[in-house]
């Protein structure tokens, strides 16, 4: 008979039983408080905005303020909703939260979309991009332009025609400086980066309220442009981009010369021709975009946004971090809080952080409760914080394509010393702006002024723009000691002759000989002269003559 054996099972003793925790306890008026702040956080972010949307305002046209174009106008402009965009001198800076909204919509799409020209006047007053900005205008127009003459032969001949073409080139020279017309490029090349481009009034003293004149195109004559035997042309006037818009331009046919280039532009309102403004425009957007930017380019103001925004973070977070470099920390019992304290709890904690506050300077005293608080000191390691903010300094340099000497007026801590071939490259870059944003504008105006003054243009009499590189002293004398030993080795084999190198010496500016005579050559002194025995020459050959005769 089988038997069974049975076991008995210890039983657990109460002490053993595992406590069941609590865990934290955050009261519910105070979780939602802190979640009402996360999303008012998260609405001033632009994530809200909609992708497509954001696309299709990118080809959006430009719709100007009320009064730019007519009425008429505007009621068939495509960008027209329930009227023209509304805008007042007096309350540009109104509705700031409204532009820093705008502002961060744009930066979801990486600042690739016009801002509009009231986005572009409030970023003209920040100092870095103000300053590549205004540093090209002035490094463009510091030589500005020579006039000089293209006929090299037959004027040496022609003395009549030689002191005509010298007094003509004096003539338009004072004629430019009476137009004021460095200046006004200058400004222009400003208004450029700042605003994408402009246009210069050509003012021939005529009604501005005449409307018919202003329809017609500026013909280049004689009776269009002279007066009495005067220049008609009384000044250049700038006219900012907000303050035209183009009249209709053909989009139809890519065939045609004037395919999205406007030959008429409304300015307040009057259709003005073309050929009566100087039109200027840089970083000219594709044709998608061209009326978009108001057929103009885009701003370099716009395209330093998103690096000038993250230089500023960089800035702020670094001074902030220099200001909490050394973080005080008191260990406190806050497990009433923790565990759903009331208002009174939190109080106490508030007046204990304020007392801490208060006796945190190295003049106070500072007293802890010695079993339920303790104080420790927290130091922020600042290594790499400068590199990170030159990076971004590098950056503004970069995309602004100006040296950090032009930019911020001298070598930052962590930039390469900025030599001479970094400046070489800034001027040839100012140099090539100036053929490609002024060359043509600035040769109509010559063209004016010359019809103007003679009734004609002078074929013979061009422009060209004046090298801003400028050599030291040193490197100069160095060049031209170089050119004459060049010279005295082509006069030796027979390749040049001697009138040839004292006409290049002459046409040499930097030789210092540009004043000198090329059609008096100098007598050569022979092997026999001495100079230091002048007028005794052949003395020597006498004497020897005389005593082989006596012999």
């Amino acid at each position: 008979m089988a038997t069974t054996q049975s076991k008995k099972v210890a039983a657990v003793p109460p002490s053993a039983t595992p406590e069941k925790k609590t865990g934290l306890n955050i009261r519910p008026d105070t979780a939602q408080n802190l979640l009402a702040i996360a999303k008012m956080q998260m609405s001033a972010d632009g994530s809200i905005v909609k992708p497509e949307d954001a696309l299709r305002s990118k080809f959006t046209p430009y719709l100007p303020p009320p009064g730019v174009i007519p009425d008429g106008v505007m009621a068939s402009h495509p960008n027209r909703k329930d009227g023209p965009a509304q805008i007042a001198m007096d309350g540009v800076c109104n509705g700031m939260s409204s532009v820093i909204g705008a502002f961060r919509t744009s930066q979801a799409v990486n600042g690739s979309e016009f801002v509009g020209y009231g986005v572009l006047a409030l970023l003209e007053q920040h100092p870095l991009i103000r300053a590549p900005i205004e540093a090209r205008a002035d490094e463009m127009s510091r030589e500005f332009v020579e006039l000089f003459s293209t006929e090299q032969e037959g004027v040496e001949d022609d003395p009549d025609r030689k002191k005509q073409i010298t007094d003509r080139i004096k003539q338009l020279q004072e004629e430019m400086e009476r137009l004021h017309v460095k200046k006004r490029f200058r400004d222009a090349e400003a208004k450029t980066g700042y605003a994408g481009g402009c246009v210069l009034y050509i003012d021939l003293g005529d009604d501005p309220d005449d409307t018919a004149e202003l329809k017609t195109p500026l013909v280049m004559e004689k009776q269009k442009l002279q007066k009495n035997g005067k220049p008609r042309i009384k000044a250049l006037k700038l006219i900012e981009p907000i303050n035209v818009y183009p009249a209709p331009y053909n989009a139809d046919n890519p065939l045609a010369d004037n395919f999205y280039r406007p030959e008429a532009w409304y300015v307040m309102g009057k259709e003005t021709h073309a050929t009566r403004l100087l039109h200027f425009a840089d970083n000219v957007p594709p044709v998608l975009l061209k009326p978009a930017y108001n057929f103009f380019g885009i701003p370099l103001a716009q395209m330093m946004i998103d690096y000038v925004d993250k230089f500023d973070t960089a800035r702020v977070a670094a001074a902030d971090l220099v200001d909490k470099f050394s973080q005080n920390i008191i260990k406190t019992d806050m497990s009433q809080i923790l565990s759903g304290g009331g208002v009174e709890c939190g109080q106490q904690l508030a007046i204990r952080a304020l007392m801490f506050g208060q006796q945190k300077h190295n003049r106070s005293l500072l007293t802890i409760d010695n079993e339920k608080e303790d104080f420790v000191q927290v130091n922020t390691p600042l290594s790499g914080v400068a590199d990170i903010v030159f990076q971004a300094m590098q950056f503004l340099a970069g995309v602004a394509q100006t040296p950090v000497t032009k930019y911020f007026g001298l070598s930052p801590t962590g930039f390469n010393a900025t030599g001479e071939f970094d400046m070489r490259s800034w001027y040839d870059f100012c140099g090539g702006k100036q053929e490609t944003n002024w060359r043509d504008n600035l040769a109509k105006v010559i063209d004016i002024c010359m019809i103007g003054l003679w009734g004609e243009i002078d074929p013979a009499i061009k422009l060209r723009f004046l090298s801003l590189y400028k050599p030291d002293p040193e490197q100069t004398a160095r060049v031209n000691k170089l050119n004459a030993e060049t010279g005295d080795i082509l006069l030796a084999n027979g390749t040049i002759s001697r009138e040839e190198e004292r006409q290049r010496v002459a046409s040499d500016p930097g030789a210092g000989y540009d004043a000198i005579d090329t059609d008096v050559l100098p007598d050569i002194p022979t092997e026999s002269e001495d100079p230091n025995t002048s007028g005794n020459t052949g003395t020597g050959e006498a004497e020897q003559d005389d005593n082989a005769s006596a012999e």
